[in-house]
Parts: structure tokens; sequence; C-alpha cells
């Protein structure tokens, strides 16, 4: 049922906006708990999944228990029941699961097409219309459509169909394609003592950096994610993550990662601190006072007494707040890892080495302002509208990439641009067609069609109130025959006109 037609039959009814992300990060769950259980689990998209269950007996029993326990566990983990269904096919199993009832475990003893001939037909995997074909042949059941002849179906109802009937026959010809799991390394150290030194941490960091880039160096892969995790004395866990401009095993580059996202969440606690201290410049210094009810300790006034002195000027102390938690283990781990290759370094000038150089810088404002603030944006060259001038592109700076060069003499630009003015004033203006022709902008104009090799703008125009209202985009072109024009577009109105001609 469509959102409009249901809020139509249910006006107090509470909506909640589609989340596939969200839905598929919850089903990992499960796929995890199936993971327990079988060696090959395949994710058939969100609610539906398929595991091998073949010579579990010895360590769970029979189907039935088995059944049984993966809902024990399941809803464990999730909180949500879930049916269970266990046959020698996919089809079976997953029409066995639908049907479970209330017991949630439904088991096939017998062959999958003796079970499947009773069933209806619109539990096979074919869209609607063939559905409704089958239906008006009278095929009602999956054993009726298993009669049918392979090549018949193959014919009528294409590869989909003969599939489709190969399931209904009981036979299940694909394997399991179990989902491939990420792989992660990971190395941690863990401190004896609460750590509040922020440059311990990143020593201990430059350790950890050190061994996941011998262990890359190993296997011959390089990391284009660093993820680093703090846990601290109350127990609460900071995770941090960081894209690399470009895959790397180098263990300066993997530690300068994790380190910035450090020293940007160790300022952030240095800044809770100075918002409401106890002490602040301009008021008289607290003396300690003997401990009792009400009383600060010593550690808590030596803190907001230096953090208070960092406010008004003085050289910032890379120390996390004594009378917070401190650091208990921290660790560092790469992700999205890729085969290592060589590096080809420039002969003719050092691009390279610029491009390092804006990465570098990229990665750290990324660190401290988060991925999502920086990015760049890109020129589109073949826009015909201001809107679509320009695009946001990651920010990191691809090191292979070459600036082309214009197709435009600066001379030329600037004639375009109106230092010339136009030379013919077309009255009325006469109305255009733009198309593209192998990838090529072309342009017809008084039954000519002509390729557009340069073009400079959209530029808009706009007038207010006290004049005659104007809202246009304008373009200057020069086409293969040598001409240029000056074309626009009113945002209100379809279509391209060309105004007059540069000649």
């Amino acid at each position: 049922m469509a959102v409009k037609e249901a809020a139509q039959r249910c006006p107090q009814g509470v909506y909640v906006a589609d989340d596939p992300p969200r839905y598929a990060q919850a089903f990992e769950v499960v796929l995890d708990v199936l993971e327990r259980f079988s060696p090959v689990v395949e994710d058939a998209g969100v609610g539906l999944a398929f595991a091998d269950a073949a010579g579990l007996a010895p360590l769970y029993g029979p189907d039935a228990a088995l059944g049984a326990r993966v809902r024990r566990d399941v809803e464990a983990a999730t909180g949500q029941t879930s049916q269970v269904g266990l046959a020698a096919g996919r089809l079976a199993a997953e029409v066995a699961a639908r049907g479970a009832g209330d017991s949630g475990v439904a088991v096939v003893s017998g062959e999958d097409r003796a079970y499947l001939a009773g069933q209806p037909v619109d539990r096979l995997p074919l869209d609607e219309r063939t559905l409704r074909h089958l239906r008006m042949l009278g095929i009602v059941t999956i054993g009726a459509f298993a009669e049918l002849p392979v090549n018949a179906v193959r014919t009528r109802y294409g590869v989909e169909g003969a599939r489709a009937r190969r399931l209904a026959g009981g036979e299940d010809p694909q394997p399991l394609k179990g989902r491939t799991q990420p792989i992660v390394l990971d190395e941690e150290i863990e401190f004896e003592w609460e750590e509040h030194n922020v440059d311990r941490l990143i020593f201990a960091l430059q350790a950890l950096a050190q061994r996941l880039a011998t262990r890359l160096a190993n296997r011959g892969l390089m990391a284009q994610q660093v993820g680093s995790r703090i846990e601290r004395a109350d127990g609460t866990v900071q995770r941090f993550t960081l894209a690399l401009p470009e895959p790397s095993g180098n263990a300066a580059a993997l530690r300068d990662a994790a380190r910035w996202r450090l020293e940007a969440w160790a300022g952030d606690v240095r800044r809770d601190l100075c918002i409401t201290p106890g002490w602040l410049p301009g008021r008289p210094s607290p003396q300690p006072s003997p401990t009792g009810s009400g009383s600060k300790s010593d550690r808590a006034l030596a803190d907001e007494r230096r953090y208070a002195k960092v406010s008004q000027g003085e050289a910032a102390v890379q120390e996390i707040p004594l009378h917070r938690p401190g650091v208990t283990r921290i660790g560092l781990n790469v992700e999205q890892l890729v085969p290592g290759a060589g590096t080809q370094r420039s002969l003719l000038g050092n691009r390279s080495e610029r491009v390092a150089r804006a990465n570098h810088a990229i990665s750290r404002l990324r660190a401290q302002l988060g991925d999502d603030a920086v990015f760049r944006m890109e020129l589109c060259p073949e826009a015909w509208t201001l809107e679509a001038a320009s695009r946001r592109v990651d920010a990191y700076v691809a090191g292979g990439a070459q600036r082309d060069e214009p197709p435009l003499s600066p001379a030329w630009l600037a004639g375009l641009a109106g230092a010339r003015g136009l030379t013919r004033l077309f009255t009325p203006p006469r109305r255009v067609r733009i198309s593209k022709i192998d990838g090529a902008s072309r342009m017809t104009l008084d039954g000519t069609t002509r390729k557009v090799v340069a073009r400079y703008g959209p530029q808009r125009a706009r007038t207010g109130w006290w004049a005659e209202p104007v809202d246009r985009d304008y373009l200057h072109v020069r086409l293969d025959d040598g001409r240029g024009l000056v074309l626009y577009r009113d945002r209100a109105k379809p279509g391209w006109f060309a105004q007059g001609a540069l000649d």
C-alpha cells in the first residue's frame, strides 16, 4: 500500500520515513548470529538470510532443535522474534519459514518438490505480470508450474522463468554466496595507569602505527581508512575514523591520521572544562580547603588554575584534566584494505609533492572539523545553467589528475565577456535548439546545426521591481565555423534564444 493511500485511510497515523541504511545496519546483527552456527551465510536482503546447515546435527541436535536455538539467539541479540525454516533448498526453506506459524520453526522433512507442489504459485520469484498471466492460464500452484515443459517456459518467460521452473522442481543449482567480511587489522595498548598526557598517547599511537605498517607490508596491502579507539577509566569509549587521501601503508601517515583525531578530542575535553570553571580570570583565586562536604580536591583546583591561564593566552598544556577519567586503553585499526602498489614519481615538476601537501592539510582539517565540513567545488564545463555550473566533490586531490588546458584564449574570453560587446543584435531574439551528439554540444540556429567548440558562463542577470523584470542565464558560445553568439534562457520559460552575434 502506498503511503498516500495509507494516510487517506488513517489520517491520525504516524508515518516514519524510510531509512534503508539503518535497516541494513540493524540486520547485520542477525547475520552475525547466524555466523555463530554456520560458516556460510548469505544475505538475501533486509529481513531474509540463508545459512548452510549441513553437518550441524552433531553440534545442535535435530533440525527442529537447531531452528529453535537460532530463533532464541536472534531474539536475545535483537529483541525481535524471527521465523526459521529448514529444507534442502532456499525456496522451500523460505516458504517454510514464512508459514512457520506460532512456533516460529518449520522443518521440511521430505523432498522439496513434494512440499512445494501445493504452495501458491506467487511464492516463486516471478514478476507480477508473469504471475497474472499464469493465473489466467489456470496455473495457481507451484506443482502445476513445475509440470510445464522447460523449453516452453524459457521461450515464454525468459531466463527468470526458466530459473523459477527449476526451483519449482526442487532444484537449487546456485550455491550459497557467503557474505564477505572486510579485513580489519587491529592493534591496541593497555595502560597500567590512567594516562592524561597527550604526548605519551601519541607515542603509543606511533608504536601501534608501526606494528600495523609491518603487518600491511607482510600482506602486501595498503589502507584507505584509519580508525582509533580510546577507552577511559570510567568505561566510556571514543571511536574516530579518518579516510586517507590515497591508500597508504606508511607508519607516519597512519599515526598522523589518528593523532589529529586524538588532539581534536583532547582539545574538546579541555574546552569543556574552560566553559564553566570554578575560577575565572579576574576573580580571586580560591585556596585549597580542608576535605569535606562541598570542597574541591587540590587536583581539580590545580586544573582550573592551569586552564584559566590557557584562556589568558599562555601556552596550552597537552594534558587531559587530571580530575577527569584518564585513558586506560588505546587502539588503532586500518580498514578498506587494497593491494599495495608502487608509486610513480613525476619526472616533470613537483605536482606530486604539492598534492601531498594539500591532502595533508585537508586531512588535518577533516580531523578537526569532521569529514563533511571540508569539500571542494569543481567547475562543470558542459553546464548550460548556473545551477549546474559546479558540483561538490571529495576534498582530496587526486594525485594523477592533470589540469586541462583552457579551450579559449584569454583575449577571446574577454571578447565573449563583453569587452567588445555585441556587433549584431537579433531583433527579435532567435530561438535556438541545444542538443548533444556523440557527447559534443551542438546548436541549431535558423535550421543550421553547428558544433559548440567553446563557451563562457553561464552568468545570471536579474533586475528588481524598478525595471522590467529580468531573470535570465546568459551564455557566450563559439561555434566551429568561428562565429560567436550570446545566448540567454529565461528561468521562468523553457528554451534558449540567441540575443546577438560576436563577429
